[in-house]
């Protein structure tokens, strides 16, 4: 089971994915909007079928998740298996809980 294009519009969350937040993916800073278009875009290519996660660690208001994946190319059918490294950063606001920061590195195995 894999997220598809067509559901991915319905997985973005009004509590960790927030206007305020920064997403880093491979050096470059987005804001949400730049990050659901550059998402969308590779949706719209690939297919995800997510793994186990293999560690997850969370110290005060920073959690690290890394799990492994596989991405299969609409076009040509080439299944590519990843491992990437999620690291969240977190702020309390209020009674809620938000999302400061994501990072995300993905290394291909």
């Amino acid at each position: 089971m894999g997220i598809y294009p067509h559901q991915y519009k319905f997985a973005w969350g009004n509590i960790l994915y927030t206007p305020e937040s920064i997403y880093n993916v491979h050096g470059a800073h987005l804001t949400l909007a730049e990050y659901q278009k550059s998402m969308s875009a590779n949706f719209k290519k690939m297919h995800i079928d997510m793994g186990d996660f293999q560690n997850m660690i969370i110290c005060d208001d920073w959690a690290a998740i890394y799990y492994w994946y596989v991405k299969t190319d609409f076009e040509t059918g080439e299944r590519t298996p990843l491992d990437g490294m999620y690291f969240y950063h977190f702020e309390k606001d209020g009674s809620k809980v938000k999302l400061l920061e994501k990072i995300l590195k993905i290394n291909k195995n």
